[in-house]
């Protein structure tokens, strides 16, 4: 009678049936007790002793035995430090897991780093680890948190003010991404230049930058008051834009003409003596002011 040798299994094993006796149909006991398998979840871990009987047409009796050793699993842990992240934040290393050496797996998880550009939600992550003496494996699990990063704003010029779309908070910059102390939705510069902003939603998520607009300082003009919107206009300016000059014709003779920069300064002022006057003006955006009439003109 022969009973090979068993090899070492893990209590999270699948059962291990009985077959391997020669020769064929005798009888299996573990420690004393008939079987027909080795259930690692019913007998638990340690050394057992498998015997294979046989008895003969004869009446004559032998026997094997062999021992089957089932291992523990290691202990496995992954307790993944709390983190604020958001969606644009770059990847960062996960940590919390004992012992090392094992494998992350989960969506987002490329080795040991987990990428936030998954999206937002809970994330599930899984540790596998596999102990070198025993070759037994256990997991651990845990989840990573991301919070959504708001929309790219848009901003828009609302009656002399520069608007963005709706937000929690509300960073605004100049070109040269100065600081404004300005936070508001709705911020009204102190000078004309180029702006963008950036929001920030309830969990503390930045957008991208916005895109850059310009705003003109409203140039105040005295004397004369402007016509309200709606008003027929009869000032023409042309081309516009212009490359440099530009011809001005609907006005009255006898009424100056006079141009502004967004600064608010005059940069030309005269009373046409003919109904068409062509000026040359530098790159830049200006005011053509005729009686109360104005046009505004972009020089490229």
């Amino acid at each position: 009678v022969n009973l090979p040798s068993f090899n070492t299994i893990c209590e999270n094993d699948a059962p291990v049936v009985f077959s391997t006796g020669t020769p064929a149909g005798g009888t299996y006991t573990i420690n004393g007790q008939t079987a027909t398998q080795a259930d690692p979840a019913t007998l638990g871990t340690g050394l057992f002793k498998v015997k294979y009987s046989v008895l003969d047409t004869n009446g004559c009796a032998g026997a094997d035995s062999s021992g089957l050793i089932i291992r523990s699993l290691p202990t496995v842990n992954l307790n993944i430090p709390d983190t604020m992240l958001c969606e644009s934040f770059t990847p960062i290393t996960i940590k919390g897991e004992s012992p090392s050496g094992g494998v992350f797996n989960g969506n987002g998880v490329t080795g040991k780093f987990f990428d936030p550009s998954v999206g937002s939600g809970f994330h599930k992550v899984t540790y596998n680890y596999i102990d070198p003496t025993s070759g037994c494996a256990n997991t651990a699990e845990d989840s990573i948190e991301v919070f959504p990063t708001p929309a790219k704003p848009q901003l828009t010029i609302v009656n002399d003010s520069l608007k963005a779309t709706p937000a929690f908070k509300y960073y605004w910059y100049t070109i040269n991404h100065d600081p404004l102390s300005k936070t508001g939705r709705t911020i009204y510069p102190d000078s004309t230049g180029y702006y963008y902003v950036v929001v920030e939603n309830n969990y503390g998520c930045q957008s991208e930058a916005s895109g850059i607009l310009l705003w003109e300082k409203p140039v105040i003009i005295d004397p004369g008051s402007v016509r309200e919107l709606g008003s027929a206009n009869p000032l023409k300016v042309y081309p516009n834009p212009s490359s440099g000059i530009i011809n001005i014709v609907g006005f009255e003779l006898g009424n100056p003409i006079s141009i502004f920069d967004t600064q608010g300064r005059i940069v030309f002022n005269q009373t046409p003596s003919k109904n068409q006057i062509e000026v040359d003006l530098k790159t830049g955006v200006y005011f053509v002011q005729s009686g109360p009439f104005i046009k505004k003109v972009i020089i490229q």
